[in-house]
């Protein structure tokens, strides 16, 4: 349990931050991104496959009924621009539609909208333990409560000074004694996370592994026990 929940309403920031969930579309830059690198190597995959079809089925028909409407021929721009235009529509589609959440989480999430109201729970830190990705060297925070859970926050900063060629050990952000989550009533959304308090411990970062385990989610409580995070997530 938290060490003390509040409510409080929902802002018309965090709104606008929880309708795109119920789309499967990209929230921000980033996502975008993946999206869209996501749908170009859809579209030139299916885009491929299908000239090939294209073109096997032009060399058939050339035999059977004497027509060609292949690479060469005055149908040939206009069957493969509508090939990759087929295959952008379809890789857009089904990209967005493993991307949309359940219908259960699109119901909470509206749930959410419609009630307007945020859980605010305040969580008391006792350690923390730092683990630096090896991608793109991002550090990620194992934070220890009060009630025995852990949490993981991650320094966001830190990726952004690597990406502009500096330390992310020289980041600014901080975890505090004391870890305040906002999250939806209905489908648990973290809309708000800050620390306050006075300034806690923080060893130095070790190695991450990047081989075998799935990374964990940011803004989340993790069900490693705080005794196996570093045999879990440390590099070996």
């Amino acid at each position: 349990m938290a060490t003390r929940t509040t409510e409080r309403p929902l802002t018309e920031i965090e709104i606008d931050r929880l309708t795109p969930r119920t789309t499967g579309l990209p929230r921000n830059f980033d996502e975008l991104k993946v999206f869209s690198g996501q749908v170009a190597s859809f579209t030139f995959s299916f885009s491929f496959f299908l000239v090939l079809v294209w073109l096997i089925v032009d060399w058939i028909a050339g035999f059977v009924v004497d027509f060609d409407f292949g690479w060469n021929s005055p149908y040939g721009s206009t069957v493969f621009w509508s090939i990759v235009g087929i295959s952008f529509i379809y890789s857009f589609y089904e990209e967005q539609r493993c991307g949309r959440p359940s219908r259960e989480r699109i119901r909470a999430l509206q749930a959410d909208i419609e009630s307007g109201k945020l859980t605010v729970e305040e969580h008391e830190i006792r350690a923390a333990k730092v683990f630096q990705e090896p991608e793109h060297l991002g550090l990620f925070y194992f934070l220890l409560t009060s009630e025995d859970r852990v949490y993981v926050a991650f320094d966001y900063e830190s990726v952004e000074l690597n990406e502009n060629c500096e330390n992310p050990l020289d980041s600014t952000f901080r975890p505090m004694s004391v870890l305040r989550l906002g999250m939806t009533t209905h489908a648990q959304v973290p809309l708000v996370e800050e620390f306050v308090g006075d300034a806690i411990d923080v060893p130095k970062p070790m190695p991450m592994t990047s081989k075998g385990r799935r990374w964990p989610e940011p803004e989340t409580f993790v069900d490693t026990p705080w005794a196996e995070v570093e045999s879990y997530y440390g590099a070996k």
